[in-house]
């Protein structure tokens, strides 16, 4: 199952953000970012988890797909 190594991966990248704080990127920026890292199989699942393409989806509810 890929969605466990898919939350490591996102308490992975939060602890790299927060090493690099003084970059100040903006949350959707972050978010983005992570998306964008991952493999195209990860994106699809997603994807799938956020009920469609993600760049449709409001910020909150990214977030809370992540989360």
């Amino acid at each position: 199952d890929a969605l466990p190594i898919f939350h490591e991966a996102w308490e992975w990248f939060k602890l790299l953000l927060a090493q690099c704080s003084h970059h100040q990127y903006s949350l959707a920026s972050q978010v983005q970012f992570f998306y964008d890292g991952l493999t195209f199989t990860t994106q699809n699942m997603v994807d799938f988890i956020a009920g469609g393409y993600i760049r449709d989806k409001a910020l909150e509810e990214l977030v809370a797909v992540y989360k």
